[in-house]
């Protein structure tokens, strides 16, 4: 009897860690084919844009060469989307135009490398009218309801969204926001 005991608890532990690795290696994998289809956009001058993108498409690649971040943005925050990539927001403005370019990420796969950004740190976005560079100068941990930082302003942002903390287990509590100015 202990030993299908000890064989069922290995089989029902092996099925609990299943579905995580397969929701990261699906979305690695995924980041990889957008990497692809991003060039060939670009190559091509094929491109959706920003709020003119249906649900799910590459409309920005997101750079931060100080934590070694390189990803593609996707249309969209639902959950298909984010556990493919960080998603633009529908507050955002088009990414590449004037004003607050909001992108939310999940904190445990694609932003998890957000807990090391620094003042000072560039970011650049990529996207069919050009590169963009911003320059880190604010990190903060806010309320989920506080959605000041998604609120459209005067000035040129980039604003980073992720849950918080990071090495928690679950739904987290709060959410950890970097704030970025669009470098003259």
């Amino acid at each position: 009897m202990r030993k299908y005991t000890a064989i069922l608890l290995v089989v029902f532990g092996l099925f609990l860690l299943a579905d995580p690795f397969y929701f990261y290696a699906r979305g690695m994998l995924r980041q990889f084919q957008l990497r692809q289809v991003w060039a060939a956009s670009l190559d091509s001058g094929k491109q959706s844009v920003g709020k003119y993108a249906s649900q799910g498409t590459p409309v920005a690649r997101l750079m931060i060469p100080a934590l070694d971040m390189d990803n593609i943005v996707l249309q969209g925050t639902d959950k298909e989307t984010l556990a493919l990539g960080p998603g633009l927001t529908a507050s955002s403005v088009v990414p590449g135009e004037f004003g607050n370019v909001v992108i939310a990420g999940h904190r445990d796969s694609f932003f998890q490398a957000l807990q090391f950004i620094r003042k000072g740190d560039a970011i650049a976005l990529e996207t069919a009218m050009g590169t963009k560079y911003y320059t880190v100068y604010l990190t903060d941990v806010i309320e989920p309801y506080d959605t000041e930082w998604t609120e459209q302003t005067g000035e040129a942002y980039i604003t980073l969204i992720t849950c918080y903390p990071f090495e928690y287990i679950g739904a987290a509590p709060l959410r950890f926001v970097i704030r970025g100015q669009q470098a003259e």
